[in-house]
């Protein structure tokens, strides 16, 4: 038996759920995101300085868009080309990486 069916197979006899390892990851980004939830929630009071002049007390309300699509929706939503063939120069419209570099991490392109 494979180490996740043990651990399945263990839980249950203790009365405790079935793990998944999506279980962990959705239980970090929770621990992760929650002073997050709990800004957008509530905001945050601020004294910002614009152009030498101080604004006391202003209030940041975060907005973070949550968009659930595709990759080839989040190519498009990016700006990204929608095609990764072989023969595409470039993975991005702005970026001038060719696409046998995209993985270089030390590549100068502009």
């Amino acid at each position: 038996m494979d180490d996740e069916g043990e651990l399945k197979e263990n839980n249950a006899k203790n009365g405790k759920a079935p793990v998944h390892s999506a279980q962990d990851l959705h239980a970090m980004l929770d621990v992760m995101l929650a002073s997050l939830i709990k800004l957008m929630k509530t905001g945050l009071k601020w004294n910002l300085v614009c152009k030498g002049e101080v604004h006391k007390d202003i209030e940041l309300v975060f907005f973070v868009p949550f968009i659930r699509c595709d990759t080839d929706e989040a190519d498009k939503l990016c700006g990204s080309y929608t095609s990764r063939g072989k023969n595409v120069s470039q993975l991005c419209r702005y970026c001038m990486c060719p696409t046998d570099e995209s993985d270089n991490e030390f590549a100068k392109y502009r």
